[in-house]
């Protein structure tokens, strides 16, 4: 951690600068400050010392530091027979990839959004593209990824073909 002067000063003023250093919220008394890797959360935050000949030290204003997890986004696509809500064996294979690690670091965000290809009939577009979905979300479950947050289908597709019978599983895990 470091120091902040107002107005600006020159580090090679100090000839002893000022030390900051965080501690956990409970800590009051400031007797045991953390370092290395430090979970996400808030902290409080002081600084003490410093010996300079050009300036004064008036007052440390202590302050609080949050960390926050960061998040990785994992965005996997899998694709389905004409008129079918039913896994192939291939898929299968691609959301096991994919799951494979993320139930050990912590899924926190799980969305299945299921589409269609678009055609001039459309009056099964919703509950065929809501059936893949579900079809992904459930066989996530059976892999150990019960976080789903979010099971949608979404109609139609952006483009015509193949491309759009598909399921987009996107899944948001913490790093750390």
């Amino acid at each position: 951690m470091d120091f902040k002067t107002g107005p600006f000063t020159n580090y090679d003023d100090w000839s002893t600068p000022p030390v900051c250093a965080i501690y956990a919220k409970s800590d009051t008394r400031f007797a045991k400050s953390l370092s290395g890797k430090v979970p996400s959360g808030s902290y409080v935050t002081r600084c003490t010392g410093g010996v300079s000949n050009n300036y004064e030290v008036d007052d440390y204003i202590n302050g609080v530091l949050t960390i926050t997890p960061v998040y990785q986004t994992v965005p996997t696509t899998v694709y389905f027979d004409v008129l079918s809500p039913v896994l192939k064996l291939s898929e299968r294979n691609k959301l096991q990839s994919l799951v494979r690690g993320r139930v050990k670091t912590g899924a926190v965000y799980v969305q299945v959004n299921g589409y269609v290809q678009p055609t001039r009939n459309s009056s099964n577009d919703f509950s065929l593209s809501k059936a893949r979905a579900d079809s992904v979300a459930r066989y996530l479950t059976v892999l150990g990824l019960d976080s789903i947050h979010e099971s949608v289908g979404k109609g139609k597709g952006s483009v015509a073909g193949a491309s759009s019978r598909k399921v987009v599983v996107i899944i948001k895990y913490s790093t750390g």
